[in-house]
């Protein structure tokens, strides 16, 4: 997913810098600029429910500007103006508006449903078209839809079953109705085993004990395979009741392990993935975590016996992380006399291993698993330190993150365009620091401009384009350069005293390379004006 994200920012500079509407960026923070979005202020019901002012922001990156849902104003979709100003999205109040959306990368399509319906955008006007298929049309609602890279094809899942969307063309999969599968939850794309999973839950019309929960493997070909189902949900026993009840309760006394394998088997799954150095599926549920090896041979697949690796008493948290080939979880056990057990373990093909650490690992509830892909590392959140675990040594204590007190334990940034890996701190006399972790996994001190003493920092988010990333703390927006060096953003000013109330991330709007901020002013752009154009920032002052 970010492999993707990165390579289509890396063919837009490409393109911008082959057609000269974009010159590299100087050192110095003068093309940068914060600009207030005109109509944007929050209206009398978002400042009566405060807690709530949100807006929702969708990127279609074929469109011109971004498509922003804001539920207390009507119209409630939204766009930005090239003189930055909210106004209606074109179309936007139109009843057959799509409600999903789907981007085609081998095609450039942007496709929107609606009650079954499909419409296409139209580049040059902004709005939606209807769409006419050329075969049988879906006519029945859209559940789940998906883009699937790799076949270069989208799959459709709708209340009459799956079809493969390809050109103007629908295929049906065969099998694929819901009486039959039950009506589909999830589609993972697996493209190291070139076949997509689909995780199906009970059919409307039907008791679970008909149609229970299952996974299947749908390979390019269109052939469904089923991999694991859920037992029934409901208990189908019709012997008495008191019959059933002593029946429960001795087996309870003579098996109690058969109750709680029948209890795990109801449990809902929630995920799968494919680890290649187990040449298995991973399938996660929400009691337990079933291994399922997988033998492929052409385009036949062949499913070994399931295996439940690990069970779940308590709290957990799980990462696949394909960056290690593997998966990580850590385990909160709970056991006898009050005691509980909690660790962090690896699925080898050997089975499950703890990670040893060159030190003791503490671990509490709040511990966590924290990806770094860029780096092929992840970061282990222990009770008191941060550790780093690159899959084949101990993992090792990041020296200078030791804290007494578990909230003041870093806060991680990936920045992959600047190849930085940053963590702010919480500081006991009050406000944040900024450290770099190093390739050699030290921690090397970020010199704060003198106004930032004592502010809290809040998130970093990448200008890709511009080589700098965007810092939002409490005193105002800043820009960190790669080199290191930070320093203000030309109107940021405007933004003080109300970063402190932003409820959403800064989001980039990959077609401008423009970050976008919800605060408790309204709405406010971080442009660049070498892309944005030299008159973006021409009314800004600091």
């Amino acid at each position: 997913m970010m492999l993707a994200y990165y390579s289509a920012v890396g063919f837009l500079a490409i393109v911008m810098l082959a057609t000269g509407l974009y010159t590299p960026v100087q050192a110095g923070n003068a093309n940068l600029c914060v600009v207030p979005i005109r109509n944007s202020e929050p209206t009398d019901t978002d400042k009566s429910r405060f807690s709530r002012f949100s807006v929702r922001l969708r990127n279609i990156s074929k469109a011109k500007r971004p498509l922003i849902f804001w539920e207390s104003r009507q119209p409630d979709k939204w766009t930005i103006s090239d003189d930055h100003a909210l106004v209606p999205y074109p179309g936007g109040d139109d009843p057959n508006f799509p409600i999903r959306f789907l981007e085609e990368k081998h095609t450039g399509r942007v496709l929107g449903e609606r009650a079954g319906q499909l419409t296409l955008l139209d580049n040059s006007s902004g709005k939606f078209r209807p769409f006419a298929l050329d075969t049988v049309k879906l006519n029945s609602r859209v559940r789940i839809w998906t883009y699937i890279p790799g076949w270069k094809r989208s799959i459709v899942a709708t209340d009459s079953g799956i079809f493969f969307l390809e050109g103007r063309t629908t295929r049906p999969i065969a099998g694929s109705e819901p009486k039959v599968i039950g009506n589909v939850d999830k589609i993972i794309d697996l493209p190291t085993l070139s076949a997509v999973a689909i995780l199906t839950d009970n059919w409307e019309g039907l008791a679970p004990e008909i149609s229970p929960r299952r996974i299947l493997l749908l390979t390019k070909a269109g052939q469904l395979i089923n991999v694991v189902e859920a037992e029934p949900a409901r208990n189908t026993d019709t012997r008495p009741f008191l019959i059933r009840m002593f029946s429960y309760f001795l087996e309870k006394l003579i098996n109690p392990s058969a109750i709680e394998r029948r209890s795990e088997r109801k449990s809902s799954f929630t995920d799968i993935s494919y680890i290649a150095s187990l040449n298995s599926l991973i399938v996660k549920a929400n009691k337990y975590v079933m291994l399922v090896p997988v033998t492929k041979r052409a385009d036949n697949f062949s499913l070994g016996e399931q295996k439940i690796i690990t069970r779940f008493k308590k709290w957990h948290d799980i990462r696949f992380l394909n960056a290690l080939d593997s998966f990580l979880f850590l385990q909160y056990m709970p056991i006898k006399n009050d005691k509980k057990i909690r660790q962090f373990l690896r699925a080898t093909r050997s089975g499950i291993e703890r990670i040893k650490a060159d030190s003791g690992l503490n671990l509490v509830l709040q511990s966590r698993i924290i990806d770094v892909p860029s780096r092929g590392i992840v970061i282990l959140r222990g009770a008191d330190q941060l550790y780093v675990y690159d899959g084949k040594n101990p993992a090792k204590p990041i020296s200078g993150t030791h804290s007494r007190n578990r909230h003041y334990l870093p806060q991680i940034f990936e920045l992959p365009g600047l190849d930085r890996v940053l963590l702010r701190r919480k500081l006991e006399s009050g406000g944040d620091e900024l450290l770099e972790l190093t390739r050699q996994y030290e921690l090397e001190p970020i010199p704060l401009p003198p106004e930032l003493k004592g502010a809290k920092i809040r998130y970093i988010t990448e200008m890709p384009l511009s080589d700098v990333a965007i810092m939002t703390t409490y005193k105002g927006i800043f820009a960190i350069k790669r080199s290191g060096r930070i320093s203000s953003v030309r109107g940021h000013g405007a933004t003080k005293d109300s970063i402190r109330a932003n409820l959403n991330l800064p989001r980039l709007l990959p077609q401008t390379n423009e970050i976008l901020l919800n605060t408790a002013k309204g709405l406010f752009l971080v442009v660049d004006e070498r892309i944005s154009g030299q008159g973006a920032c021409a009314d800004v002052t600091n």
